[in-house]
Order: C-alpha cells, then sequence, then structure tokens
C-alpha cells in the first residue's frame, strides 16, 4: 500500500511539474524583453525548486 501511495504522488508530481512548464513557458515569452524574460523565468524556477525539496524532505 505504502509504495503504490508513494509512487501515486511520483506522478502527480511529474504531472504538476509538465504543467507548470507550460505556463512557465508562457508566462516567459509574454515578457517584453528576452533578458527579463529569462530572469524572472529563473526566479520562478529557483522558488519552485525550494518549495519541492522543502515539501520532499517532509
Amino acid at each position: 500500500m505504502q509504495a503504490a501511495s508513494r509512487s501515486q504522488v511520483m506522478l502527480n508530481a511529474m504531472i504538476k511539474m509538465k504543467r507548470g512548464r507550460k505556463t512557465m513557458q508562457a508566462k516567459c515569452t509574454q515578457a517584453t524583453t528576452p533578458k527579463a524574460a529569462i530572469n524572472s523565468c529563473r526566479l520562478k524556477k529557483h522558488r519552485h525548486n525550494l518549495k519541492e525539496k522543502v515539501s520532499l524532505s517532509d
């Protein structure tokens, strides 16, 4: 039971990440200058990674 629920959680995380990536790309392309787009993407990605690390260690 534990293993099954764990793999399900991993699947959900993968789906969320894929969705997040799509929305992230959309947001980045909307930015006016390419440099600003890259910077905003980096910031968002970094924050997202930090959140994920915290949730994984729980």
